[in-house]
């Protein structure tokens, strides 16, 4: 199903098994633990494993055995990724990396696990590399319908909109009404046609609902930050609440939601939301920024070390904590806007969605230095942005 893994619906259940796992990412480590007995955790995972022990362990042994057995790869490395989606957790991904390392560097590669690899990649904000992968998998399925859906995703998210509008119409060749919309929608969304995109999925809820119910939440998503982008806030919150009724342990949709409430500040909304799901960074995030904006002190300490202890964690395991994250931790929670305007260019440099933009620009109003902005400035007006928030900081910014 489109989107599938992107907007499923999670949830906080877990289940502690004794199990050993792979190495973190390629890296190998130093020494493997090895329990002296079975009664020694080493590992909470999520719900998505729950009943399964005995089927990942039993694929594990033989995936040793036999590394290169592609099925077995895909079958463990699709375990690992979507205990990672549940649980919010980045070293599940990395578990799902290794155990698809002999495929990793590799230009012939099963279909399937070239899929997976350009999830990861793109997982690691390696958006290149994604889209690299995704290219060489629909040179051999050119009628992969979500492959070029993912294409369009990644081509956005880049700000490369043209590239993303011609694998759109290249969908539009083959695939129904549905998919194509849901490849276009954010699109136009985000490039001067936000009406049209609200009106596109207003005439195709029905149909979704009747033949995609599994993206009826990102449906109301889309809905919401549509409506956020031409300031129809009231409007935005109606369909983040429908959304999170479709998915009420949705991290996605938290974070969103809760941005969009600090925004507004109802910061005790947001905290009441948040408060049981800080086992998800971006929901961390929030409900610390909300605390401080409640003036709930030592909730917004506690949560702002621990945000903090997070993201030295990433950097120990050599990866990079997510940089709209940073930004957010240096403008929002400790007052550092020299860096959180480093930051937000840095991601800016990586990524180009709305709320990257509305980072660069709320950091160079806090560092007091316009110029940096000009190039996101530049680039709204360039695709004939609608975002109601973005020029309400770039007016602010024309004013310094």
């Amino acid at each position: 199903m489109f989107w599938r893994d992107r907007f499923k619906a999670m949830t906080r259940q877990v289940i502690i098994f004794c199990i050993v796992v792979a190495p973190i990412g390629a890296k190998a480590v130093d020494q493997t633990t090895i329990p002296a007995d079975d009664s020694v955790v080493l590992e909470v995972l999520p719900r998505s494993l729950w009943g399964k022990r005995d089927v990942l362990v039993s694929l594990q042994s033989r995936l040793k055995e036999n590394p290169t057995d592609a099925l077995l790869a895909f079958q463990v490395a699709t375990f690992f990724v979507d205990a990672g989606d549940e649980g919010s957790d980045p070293r599940f991904y990395g578990f799902a990396r290794a155990s698809l390392q002999p495929w990793w560097n590799t230009k012939i590669v099963p279909p399937p696990i070239l899929r997976l690899r350009a999830k990861l990649k793109e997982k690691e904000h390696q958006y290149d590399e994604a889209i690299d992968d995704l290219l060489l998998l629909t040179r051999s399925r050119p009628d992969d319908g979500q492959a070029i859906i993912e294409l369009v995703n990644l081509y956005r998210l880049q700000g490369k909109f043209s590239k993303a509008k011609y694998k759109s119409d290249q969908l539009a060749q083959f695939a129904t009404e549905v998919p194509v919309a849901i490849s276009r929608v954010p699109l136009d969304a985000v490039s001067g046609k936000a009406e049209k995109a609200l009106a596109t999925l207003e005439r195709l809820t029905p149909k979704i609902e009747a033949d995609f119910p599994a993206t009826m939440t990102w449906v109301r998503m889309t809905q919401a930050e549509t409506s956020e982008i031409l300031g129809r806030y009231d409007d935005a919150i109606k369909f983040y609440e429908d959304a999170l009724q479709a998915s009420p342990q949705s991290f996605s949709v938290k974070r969103a939601f809760s941005d969009l409430l600090i925004h507004q500040k109802r910061f005790d909304d947001v905290i009441t939301m948040v408060e049981q799901d800080l086992i998800d960074d971006g929901c961390l995030l929030m409900a610390a920024v909300a605390a401080r904006g409640a003036a709930q002190t030592d909730k917004a300490k506690l949560w702002t070390d621990q945000l903090k202890q997070r993201f030295d964690e990433t950097r120990q395991r050599g990866d990079q904590p997510h940089r709209r994250f940073v930004t957010r931790y240096f403008l929002d929670l400790t007052d550092n806007p020299k860096l959180a305007l480093s930051e937000s260019l840095a991601n800016w440099a990586n990524q180009k969605e709305l709320v990257d933009a509305r980072l660069v620009l709320r950091s160079a109003i806090a560092d007091g230095r316009p110029e940096s902005a000009q190039p996101v400035i530049d680039f709204l007006r360039e695709c004939k942005c609608q975002d109601a928030a973005s020029a309400q900081l770039i007016s602010e910014l024309e004013k310094m």
